[in-house]
């Protein structure tokens, strides 16, 4: 799969069949998108495209807390078929008119032949296009747009926002059924305090960035992955508060049969079930038995 930083590299670009949008979660319906894209591709000789922004793009400022970075979403868009992201300068590309973002960038830059959106699709200048507009200026370039129908899951429309209350509640597993897949962060491992270590129980560590979502603060299932390898692991997001009470939450996971020296490393963490809430204990040999308790309930669970 090919990652282009417009601009660069755009030219000599081979027609592509696009989807378009942020897709923050790359959730059931964003995946419905993709695949509608690649699939149009398929069959009409294109190159199926994602054309959207980086997570972290500095020009986009949201109130809401972003559910996935980009290096997620690159895995999910692979995973999909996808042969090239296209990720636009948020600042420039919003300053355009939809005409110009359609003309100046879609087709005569990047030779999007088929656009696919989503029905709630906006784009350009103050958000002033729609998808009825998308496949209005796609039609006066000779070209087209498809535009997908919400995605509707046990009678609930799936959104970005549901699903971030979802994780905000702790309800990684609720919110898995939207996703299409697991909750994942995928995020370099950092030195601690090995408090962790001194209880008999040593973590691997890691910060989310600011800006993304914070799960409910409480012990979690997880899923671990690293080296191509899966463990079973149980995760504490939030301030540790029976040994430090910190101030910021980050993620402190218990591998299970592990005991590699991974500072630096970048470890994938999927969260599959919520245990239990943090709390603070009476003492550390109270948060010691319960730990144990916590990482035998996970064991019993399958990976």
């Amino acid at each position: 799969m090919d990652i282009i930083d417009f601009p660069a590299t755009c030219s000599d670009m081979p027609q592509l069949t696009a989807a378009l949008g942020f897709f923050d979660g790359v959730h059931l319906g964003h995946r419905k998108i993709i695949e509608k894209a690649v699939s149009i591709a398929k069959n009409s000789g294109t190159s199926p495209a994602v054309v959207t922004f980086r997570s972290e793009d500095p020009g986009i400022k949201s109130s809401s807390p972003r559910i996935t970075d980009t290096e997620r979403k690159l895995e999910i868009f692979d995973s999909l078929g996808v042969e090239r992201v296209i990720f636009l300068p948020f600042s420039e590309v919003s300053s355009l008119t939809p005409k110009s973002f359609v003309k100046d960038i879609l087709t005569d830059t990047l030779s999007v032949k088929t656009a696919v959106c989503g029905f709630n699709y906006r784009f350009g200048k103050d958000a002033t296009g729609d998808s009825r507009m998308l496949e209005r200026l796609m039609m006066d370039e000779g070209e087209r747009a498809v535009v997908c129908d919400e995605v509707i899951v046990g009678g609930t429309p799936v959104s970005s926002s549901l699903i971030r209350e979802l994780l905000e509640d702790g309800a990684v597993d609720s919110a898995a059924k939207l996703l299409g897949d697991n909750y994942t962060v995928i995020l370099p491992v950092v030195h601690g305090k090995q408090l962790g270590r001194r209880i008999g129980f040593p973590t691997v560590n890691q910060i989310q960035p600011d800006g993304m979502v914070k799960l409910k603060n409480g012990v979690y299932a997880t899923r671990v992955t690293f080296n191509g390898k899966s463990y079973r692991g149980v995760t504490n997001a939030g301030l540790r508060p029976t040994v430090e009470n910190a101030v910021k939450a980050n993620l402190e996971t218990y591998i299970e049969d592990f005991s590699e020296n991974i500072y630096g490393e970048t470890v994938r963490i999927e969260f599959l079930k919520f245990i239990r809430p943090e709390i603070r204990f009476p003492s550390v040999q109270d948060l010691i038995k319960q730990i144990k308790l916590d990482v035998s309930e996970v064991s019993k669970g399958e990976l």
